[in-house]
């Protein structure tokens, strides 16, 4: 009875150390594990289990029930990682398990290959929350509009420092009070009259790159570096109605890049979000003490509707955060931009034979089908990457399609993986701005800002400040000397994918030989 009792206890702690080392060897476990706090909550896991291992070799006594617990233990992981768990009350199919989980943030086929396997509407976890996904706009659009009551936001730690929240985690009614100021002023935003100081502040960044490029004897520099530069002026002109050059930009633009959105934490990064917000509204504001924002911009139009906005904390709060998003989504979109012109070379000829197109001709209006090719460069790089999710928490049950998501589950609808629908785009892993021309694509269809009345309002923006850069882009040629390939933006489910930080390129005028 002894040696069948000591034998049990091997298999289990056998079988509960391979699960173990299986999912230490996880590349998001690896990758956690080189940073401190990562290394930190290693090294306590590892204390802890060489305490239980010296508790089992000197308390025999202690062996039995840390056998039964553990297999208990191991049984529940098993049948909850199962696909067809919960199938019975209606439960998507899907994995639960941790390795699954962790699966999700290194693999980026990991959600499309689970629709294939799965169907449209799957389940997995995230660090142990369970998770509904759904891939299809039209399907997810029912879903988030027609169900809107029994879904909320599903908020980053930030979203606290503003009352009432931020406008994209806002709850309906406070929605419904705040976004058709931004809203409006957004799109009655007047970047044709901007256009002029916007190229010019591109070219100059870029012409920064061209003459860094030379400077590094022949490494080369990464161009994600440089977006920033352009993307900052061009939000001071379009959005604060300020001329480029002021010294206020600069400052606000260092306040921006200081506030750390993204990442939660203590009460340190508390104060410096708290104290982060504060500072770059005030530095907003007093860049307009000598004159007021040029008008057509985005902050004219604001002030024209609610002349105390600076002193409305949700108000205030809300003009930082959406000016802080811009400058984070916008230099994503360059990047991939950037990627996708280095990788289809082809398009950059095209562009230089249609030459630079005003945004005045395209957004007045223009039909889809009869775009420029820059703004459909911008088009099908969102379709492929930089849209990759929404999530939503859901606070009652769904039912949809027959399948129950039950309420404090996390909702992920994969934008990117909707958009990579064979039956509505044809060839849809291949970068093709000419699909654009040959169809125009419904919103149950194609979505890049969203599908509810949560949706990003500075679609006008986003399109023209990327035409224009396409636009400058193909004025340049550049060789890649350094490559490597695309990564996280950081080690969470919420975390976007990115070209690699090791692209570094040397970049000359278009025509001129090396």
């Amino acid at each position: 009875m002894v040696v069948v009792e000591l034998l049990v206890q091997a298999f289990i702690g056998g079988l509960l150390l391979i699960g173990l080392i299986g999912l230490a060897m996880k590349p998001a476990v690896v990758r956690e594990l080189r940073t401190p706090q990562g290394l930190l909550a290693g090294l306590t896991l590892a204390a802890v289990g060489g305490a239980l291992v010296w508790l089992l070799a000197t308390v025999p006594a202690a062996r039995r029930p840390v056998t039964l617990v553990a297999a208990v233990g191991l049984l529940l992981a098993w049948w909850r990682a199962r696909p067809g768990y919960g199938s019975r009350r209606g439960l998507p199919r899907g994995s639960l398990s941790v390795g699954q989980s962790l699966d999700a943030i290194h693999d980026r086929s990991f959600y499309r290959d689970q629709a294939r396997r799965h169907g449209p509407i799957f389940k997995m976890s995230q660090f142990g929350r369970p998770v509904a996904c759904v891939v299809g706009i039209a399907r997810a659009r029912r879903l988030l509009v027609d169900q809107a009551d029994r879904l909320s936001g599903a908020t980053l730690p930030y979203n606290r420092f503003v009352p009432r929240g931020s406008l994209r985690y806002m709850a309906r009614s406070d929605h419904r009070d705040v976004s058709p100021v931004f809203r409006a002023a957004l799109a009655r935003m007047d970047i044709s009259g901007a256009e002029t100081d916007v190229r010019e502040a591109f070219r100059a960044s870029l012409k920064r790159l061209v003459s860094h490029g030379e400077a590094c004897s022949g490494l080369g520099v990464r161009p994600r570096d440089y977006w920033g530069s352009l993307i900052l002026p061009a939000l001071a002109h379009t959005v604060f109605g300020l001329d480029p050059a002021h010294p206020g930009v600069s400052r606000i633009g260092s306040e921006l890049q200081r506030l750390e959105l993204g990442r939660g934490g203590g009460p340190i990064w508390r104060r410096r979000v708290r104290q982060g917000l504060e500072r770059t509204r005030d530095a907003i504001r007093g860049a307009l003490t000598d004159r007021g924002p040029r008008p057509g911009s985005a902050l004219a139009h604001l002030l024209a509707a609610e002349p105390e906005l600076f002193s409305d904390p949700t108000l205030s709060g809300n003009l930082v955060l959406i000016s802080r998003l811009a400058l984070g989504d916008l230099t994503g979109l360059f990047d991939w931009i950037f990627r996708m012109l280095t990788d289809h070379r082809s398009w950059l000829a095209r562009l230089r034979e249609e030459g630079p197109i005003s945004t005045i001709v395209w957004l007045s209006g223009c039909e889809p089908q009869a775009l420029p090719l820059a703004p459909r460069v911008v088009m099908e790089t969102l379709r492929l990457e930089q849209s990759e999710f929404l999530y939503r928490k859901i606070v009652r049950p769904v039912w949809i399609e027959g399948r129950l998501l039950p309420a404090g589950w996390l909702l992920r609808v994969c934008i990117q993986e909707s958009h990579r629908a064979a039956d509505v785009f044809g060839e849809p892993d291949r970068f093709d701005p000419e699909r654009f021309t040959r169809r125009a694509f419904l919103r149950t269809e194609y979505a890049p800002f969203g599908i509810d009345s949560h949706a990003c309002m500075g679609t006008k923006l986003t399109l023209a400040l990327g035409a224009l850069f396409v636009g400058e882009l193909a004025r340049f040629d550049w060789q890649v000397l350094r490559d490597g390939p695309v990564e996280r933006d950081g080690n969470r489910h919420r975390y976007h994918w990115r070209p690699s930080r090791r692209l570094r390129v040397r970049m000359w005028p278009a025509g001129e030989v090396l």
